[in-house]
């Protein structure tokens, strides 16, 4: 089995630090202790899935199954049928979103006014580490999500911290595969999306004749 020191590969891939939180050896290192004999370790918060190895997922992330317009090879909009896809464990977002002013010089000539008309759409950057795991490869996992990239509308999410922020649909504007040098078991992957509120309308145009 392979093993993986998870905040070593965020840094190599991303840059970034992280210390990811294991109930699992948290557990055992408590229950060595003699002191804690039969004391148990609880999460925090209701965990609603656990990886493979046992460990609590606290966030996760679908891209909910249905009906959606995507891209075939040749460019054209056909109806693909796709499965619920739960993004990997090891997997961080951000999200930003900027308000739409509208600005003019104010009277003294010092600063501005600003009046407020609304809210840009959410900014989404899913990063993430596919990682080979007894049910499926690293390889397979970039494969499930290439699927879900070539999405022509909204994809449905299904995720309490982007459900929190009246995020339920997404539209995948890109995503970048990365590689490691010596771990061809690790595929970083990052996703640019933006928020939007109701299904995309997709307006296909043919050449004129």
């Amino acid at each position: 089995m392979n093993s993986y020191n998870i905040s070593d590969l965020f840094k190599i891939a991303f840059g970034l630090t992280v210390d990811p939180y294991n109930i699992s050896t948290l557990n055992k290192s408590i229950q060595d202790n003699q002191k804690y004999k039969g004391i148990t370790l609880l999460p925090t918060e209701k965990v609603e899935r656990l990886s493979h190895l046992g460990t609590p997922i606290l966030h996760p992330i679908k891209f909910e199954k249905g009906n959606y317009k995507t891209y075939n090879e040749k460019g054209e909009i056909i109806m693909t049928g796709l499965s619920d896809l739960y993004l990997p464990p090891t997997t961080l977002v951000d999200f930003k979103r900027a308000k739409i002013l509208s600005r003019s010089t104010a009277i003294q000539g010092v600063g501005t006014v600003k009046e407020l008309y609304g809210f840009d759409d959410w900014k989404i950057r899913i990063r993430g580490l596919c990682l080979n795991t007894p049910s499926n490869t690293a390889r397979q996992q970039i494969n499930e999500l290439l699927k879900w990239e070539k999405v022509a509308s909204g994809v449905d999410v299904v995720a309490k911290f982007f459900n929190d922020k009246g995020i339920y649909s997404i539209a995948i504007e890109s995503i970048e595969i990365k590689q490691i040098a010596g771990k061809p078991s690790v595929i970083p992957f990052t996703i640019l999306a933006d928020s939007t509120d109701n299904d995309l309308q997709l307006i296909e145009t043919k050449p004129s004749n």
